[in-house]
Parts: C-alpha cells; structure tokens; sequence
C-alpha cells in the first residue's frame, strides 16, 4: 500500500488490484472501488486501455445489487 500511495497510484487503479483478504490493505480496495462507484467514473483496464467494470473479489459481491 505504502508503495501504491508514493507512486502516486490513481484510484482506477488501485480500485482494480485484487488484494488479500482479510487484511487492511483489502479495505483501501473496496474504498477505492466504492469511491469509483459513488462517483459514477468507470475503471479503465492499464493493460488495454478498455472501460470496463470494476467487479471486485468474491467476497464483495454479497452487499451488491
């Protein structure tokens, strides 16, 4: 996480990392992809470029529409 933040990782990305659960760092995720969603922004693939969904780990999925 620390390295994320001295980067300066953008919250697309960070939204779109698949972290451990459950640790701490986990919790920055599912911030960063509640962020995106309140906000109405779409992730953005960094390997393609592509819009796509930011759909989480499994274990997130059971608080969703």
């Amino acid at each position: 996480m620390a390295t994320a933040m001295r980067a300066g990782m953008p919250v697309e990305q960070l939204a779109d990392v698949e972290f451990a659960y459950p640790t701490f760092t986990a919790i920055v995720g599912i911030a960063a992809r509640r962020v995106l969603r309140e906000l109405g922004l779409v992730a953005v693939s960094p390997r393609w470029g592509i819009p796509e969904r930011t759909l989480g780990a499994e274990w997130e999925h059971s608080d969703r529409d």
